[in-house]
C-alpha cells in the first residue's frame, strides 16, 4: 500500500512539472483574449472557454474594471495589465461594436505576470479546433 501511495504522489509531481513546463514564456506582442481579472478569478472552471465568450457587459461593470483587465492566451496564461493598460483597453472597448470575444494584440513591457500596455489593438478572432 505504502508502495502504491509513492508511485501516485511521484506521478502527480511529474504531471505538475510537465505542465508547467509546457507553457511559453511570453514575449511581447501576446495574443489572447481580453478578460477582467475578477472574472478570471471567480470562473476559473470556466478555463479558456472564458475568453470568446466574455461579454462587453460584463467588461464594463465595475468590479470588473476595477479589478484590472488582462489577456488570456490560448494554452491560458494569463497577464495582468498596468492600470494605463486597463484604460487603453477600456477605450478600445467603447469604440467597438463587437459583443463578445475580443481577441486582441498587446505590447508592452512584461515584467513575472504583468504588462506595461503600450498599446493595445482589437484582432479578428482566430479559429481554433
Amino acid at each position: 500500500m505504502k508502495r502504491l501511495w509513492v508511485v501516485t504522489l511521484m506521478f502527480a509531481t511529474g504531471l505538475a512539472f510537465a505542465q508547467d513546463a509546457a507553457k511559453v514564456p511570453l514575449k511581447s506582442p501576446i495574443k489572447g483574449y481580453l478578460v477582467d481579472m475578477l472574472c478570471v478569478r471567480q470562473r476559473k472552471s470556466e478555463g479558456v472557454k472564458l475568453g470568446p465568450a466574455h461579454t462587453k457587459m460584463c467588461l464594463r461593470m465595475p468590479n470588473c474594471v476595477q479589478s484590472g483587465y488582462a489577456v488570456m492566451t490560448p494554452d491560458y496564461q494569463i497577464l495582468k495589465f498596468d492600470k494605463s493598460g486597463t484604460d487603453k483597453a477600456m477605450r478600445m472597448l467603447e469604440k467597438s461594436s463587437q459583443d463578445k470575444g475580443f481577441w486582441v494584440s498587446v505590447s508592452g513591457k512584461i515584467d513575472g505576470d504583468e504588462i506595461k500596455v503600450s498599446k493595445i489593438e482589437l484582432l479578428k478572432a482566430p479559429a481554433f479546433d
